[in-house]
């Protein structure tokens, strides 16, 4: 079915997963249930429920978005730039992607620890998520920088987008670093329901910072544009980070005294 197929079963995926969930919710032995009769409107609810959602959805967004013009800004040096891009893309999502899942089990654990005032509790989730993810960005950072040829060759044969899809993963290894402790902080402020530094975070590293970056750098700097906009998105995303992250360890602190 080539395209269609995996069309579908991105579809059949997703709607699997949605029917489990629900089958989960509707069953009796289940903790939490949802029940048509208890539907109710409240605007209270409704604005929290917004308040965190908006962000999340914008990240979702602007992910979509910023793929395409990157592929649009790749497309401008030729088949080989878009395919080394498209790769390097997939590669950077396995390590995105895990560490979205160590934050995703942390975000529960902070809110109830900030609900409950419990200081250290919240300190302590966020030392250890910040430990295990900064050291899983740093293994993966460093075998990305160091074998980056090799990893290409894994999925093309074409010289030349091994070279610059080789070039495109060291940069991206050397940042990625990083990325650990700006989704934490990402999403820990969602999960304090700070949804005015948790939406910016949000939309910085895709959004905010990357599309001008995307849009602006290729005029310049041709194909090296469109290889380091996401490293300069990711630095300024950084720097925004660390100041939301000092304004809230000294909430913190506060609250803890």
């Amino acid at each position: 079915m080539g395209i269609a197929g995996a069309a579908w079963a991105t579809v059949l995926a997703q709607a699997i997963t949605a029917v489990l969930y629900i089958v989960y919710l509707l069953k009796k032995k289940g903790q939490l249930r949802i029940s048509i009769r208890l539907f109710r409107f409240n605007k209270t609810i409704l604005m929290e429920i917004l308040k965190i959602g908006i962000p999340v959805f914008l990240f979702q967004l602007l992910f979509g978005v910023s793929q395409g013009i990157t592929n649009s800004a790749a497309n401008e040096f030729g088949d080989t730039a878009i395919a080394a891009v498209g790769i390097v893309t997939r590669i950077l999502a396995v390590g995105t992607f895990i560490i979205f899942g160590f934050v995703k089990g942390f975000q529960p654990l902070a809110g109830y620890a900030y609900g409950a005032n419990n200081v250290i509790r919240l300190k302590q989730s966020i030392n250890l998520t910040l430990k295990w993810t900064s050291c899983f960005a740093a293994l993966f950072a460093m075998v990305i920088t160091l074998f980056p040829n090799t990893i290409m060759q894994w999925f093309s044969a074409d010289e030349t987008v091994i070279s610059i899809g080789s070039k495109m993963l060291f940069v991206n290894g050397v940042i990625f670093v990083f990325f650990g402790f700006q989704a934490v902080y990402s999403s820990l402020f969602l999960a304090l329901g700070k949804a005015r530094e948790g939406g910016i975070l949000s939309i910085s590293r895709s959004g905010l910072f990357f599309i001008p970056s995307i849009l602006i750098l290729p005029q310049f700097f041709d194909l090296d544009g469109v290889i380091y906009a996401q490293a300069i998105a990711d630095i300024f995303t950084i720097l925004l980070t660390a100041l939301f992250m000092i304004n809230l360890n000294k909430k913190i602190k506060r609250i803890q005294t």
